[in-house]
């Protein structure tokens, strides 16, 4: 056999032997099990927000709350932003919560930076999900009501 024809045959062989392997589509990137939030915020006054948290998991416990970008920032880790809820607290079914959230936070300061989040916790109010956020600004005026 020529070396053509053996170069040939070795790559028939080759081809024939492969299986093709269809991963899952995972169009969002989302890891399987792992829960997400989507994260509203409306009514925006100089001294207060509505938040509504809609979990991808129902089942599963998380906590939300609002801070300021900057606090935020100054926190730096994610457990600190979920540890600004969960700390000190003695039974994480105080502060947790299951499935869609609305809530209306006041007491916020006028034309301040603000982020909305939502993590994933467990039932020693350890992170469990990445803490996701969203930004808004309140508006200008007297706030703090």
């Amino acid at each position: 056999m020529s070396k053509k024809a053996l170069i040939a045959f070795s790559a028939i062989a080759l081809i024939l032997g492969c299986e093709e392997v269809n991963e899952p589509s995972n169009p969002s990137g989302q890891k399987e099990g792992v829960n997400t939030f989507r994260i509203e915020t409306s009514g925006i006054t100089p001294g207060s927000v509505v938040v509504a948290v809609t979990p991808s998991l129902k089942q599963d416990i998380y906590v939300f709350g609002v801070m300021t970008k900057a606090q935020a920032e100054a926190a730096k880790y994610d457990d600190a932003i979920v540890g600004s809820i969960t700390d000190g607290v003695q039974n994480i079914t105080d502060v947790a919560v299951k499935g869609d959230q609305e809530k209306t936070f006041t007491g916020l300061q006028g034309g301040t930076a603000y982020i909305a989040f939502a993590a994933g916790v467990n039932s020693e109010g350890k992170r469990t999900t990445d803490v996701q956020k969203a930004e808004f600004t309140t508006l200008p005026g007297e706030g703090g009501q």
